[in-house]
């Protein structure tokens, strides 16, 4: 299966992934939309010339009639009180200190706070049959990567993907870069490499997002994703 995704390319400074993942989610549920990039980018939490954490896009998705999820075995509630010293101890120094570099951690702390109060975390691991299970439940997905992983290089490099869709040969993700590659076939094997990183207990992680319309009506079963997801 493959979703038809609109695919939005990373902007030129490279540092907007997160936020070209999630603009290609809401352009799906929602077809024809125009986003205005700027006012996205502060909706998402962007700051210029650091990264974003998916915590302010999440919370925004909900507020906005879609349903989300985030799995992850990465404690929030620890990160809220603890800050750069649970970075260390969950992530490893490698991926803590690129965290670090590319955050502000007070302002992260802050979120966490509130998107512990969002419902929105679901502590557990994920897992391949996840992605499976949520795009044929009418999900899209998005995960965090080792780009540098992903492209056969050594060294964590943080990015987000859409992962759109799957075949016989692995999975299909929208990456937007930089360079963009939609459409971009990786085995199995390959994105589990790449997911999150492998010196790093805590870091695979994955959004789940869908908002239900006439354009995008629900598969006809009842489903409940949390109670889905801590089945699998």
């Amino acid at each position: 299966m493959d979703n038809n995704v609109h695919f939005i390319s990373n902007t030129p400074e490279d540092k907007q992934c997160l936020q070209a993942s999630y603009a290609m989610i809401r352009h799906f549920y929602e077809p024809g939309l125009q986003i205005d990039w700027d006012e996205w980018a502060d909706l998402t939490g962007y700051l210029p010339g650091k990264g974003t954490w998916s915590m302010a896009g999440l919370m925004w998705f909900k507020e906005h009639g879609y349903e989300v999820i985030h799995i992850a075995t990465f404690d929030y509630r620890e990160f809220a009180e603890r800050g750069a010293e649970y970075l260390v101890e969950s992530l490893g120094e490698e991926v803590a200190n690129w965290e670090l570099k590319f955050m502000d951690l007070l302002l992260e702390q802050d979120r966490a706070v509130k998107f512990l109060d969002s419902g929105i975390w679901l502590k557990r691991e994920v897992t391949i049959e996840d992605i499976y299970t949520f795009l044929n439940q009418g999900y899209l997905i998005k995960c965090l990567m080792n780009l540098n992983a992903l492209n056969g290089k050594p060294g964590y490099l943080g990015h987000a993907v859409v992962v759109k869709g799957y075949d016989e040969n692995g999975l299909i993700l929208h990456d937007p870069g930089l360079p963009a590659r939609p459409n971009r076939h990786v085995t199995v094997e390959a994105f589990k490499a790449a997911w999150g990183d492998p010196n790093s207990a805590h870091s695979e992680k994955m959004d789940v997002i869908r908002k239900v319309s006439p354009l995008r009506p629900a598969p006809e079963q009842n489903f409940n994703p949390v109670e889905l997801a801590e089945a699998v």
